[in-house]
């Protein structure tokens, strides 16, 4: 049985317009530390990291890579005032584009595992 295929889909900790200006070196490395126990699990990850002004685009041609099991989706969007209408953009067309399938979100960057296993049990 293959792997199950997860959409990570986060903010880009260093070229984000909200992000700017801030220390984003503990964030981003806790961020690939969960990337990295998430494929140690065995599960197939791509990291799609966005800003608003490409996060439409590069997600729209992520979904049409291959068949998703499941996306996740970071807090660094989901919990960000300014990024809402990105947020809402880009779960609508995840909804739209695997519907039936589960999207899942992360409370932290240390518990991306835990939410892929929720959504997504091996």
């Amino acid at each position: 049985m293959p792997s199950p295929a997860v959409l990570m889909l986060g903010i880009d900790l260093h070229a984000n317009t909200t992000t700017r200006g801030q220390d984003m070196s503990a964030a981003s490395a806790a961020v690939d530390a969960s990337s990295k126990a998430v494929i140690e699990a065995g599960y197939n990850l791509k990291r799609l990291d966005v800003t608003p002004e490409n996060g439409t685009e590069l997600l729209q041609q992520a979904l049409g890579e291959r068949e998703w099991d499941t996306v996740m989706v970071g807090g660094g969007m989901r919990l960000n005032p300014a990024l809402t209408e990105l947020f809402e953009e880009l779960l609508n067309m995840v909804h739209y584009t695997l519907p039936g399938k589960p999207i899942c979100f992360s409370s932290g960057p240390d518990k991306i595992l835990e939410a892929i296993q929720r959504a997504c049990p091996m």
